[in-house]
């Protein structure tokens, strides 16, 4: 699990799915933001956090209003944090990413804000989204198992294959 300021690439079928907002105001600041989820491979998925700060004070002596803390638990485990000291200048924006993994329905709680206290931070919190399509086992000896990836040959090279079955006539 990991934090950047560099969008992950999303699979076919996946998109970015708005999970909640946050607004934090006081006399110091106004912070406003959106979470987005988007399911990456096989049990991965993604955040995007994109977040607005406004600054009413110019005090140099009080800089927690250009701290950032980010952080993502996952079915009950404490994330690592991201942190910053520097957010930027009054009225700008910023997108920041988190890639890990969920089982489907996993509890997500992302915590955004300036830092790590009740007036600083607010918790949006969801569940994980499902897999994209379908879930492909296969018999290996007696005990089948979960394939990872599913692959065809394709004039003689391997290529990431979509699977679609067919019940009661129609293909899914």
């Amino acid at each position: 699990m990991a934090w950047s300021m560099t969008a992950p690439s999303l699979p076919s079928g996946s998109s970015w799915v708005k999970t909640g907002t946050i607004s934090i105001s006081n006399n110091q600041f106004d912070v406003t933001g959106t979470v987005f989820c988007a399911r990456l491979a096989d049990q991965g998925f993604a955040l995007k956090i994109v977040e607005k700060r406004i600054f009413h004070l110019t005090n140099p002596n009080f800089t927690d209003f250009y701290k950032t803390y980010h952080r993502c638990d996952v079915a009950g485990v404490r994330g690592e944090a991201y942190t910053e000291s520097n957010f930027g200048t009054s009225g700008s924006t910023k997108t920041y990413y988190f890639t890990g993994v969920a089982e489907v329905g996993a509890s997500i709680k992302v915590f955004v804000g300036v830092k790590e206290d009740g007036a600083g931070m607010q918790e949006i919190s969801f569940t994980a989204p499902k897999l994209l399509g379908p879930s492909v086992y296969i018999k290996v000896g007696s005990a089948w198992k979960k394939a990872s990836s599913v692959y065809a040959r394709v004039n003689g090279a391997w290529k990431d294959a979509q699977v679609k079955i067919n019940v009661d006539g129609t293909w899914k």
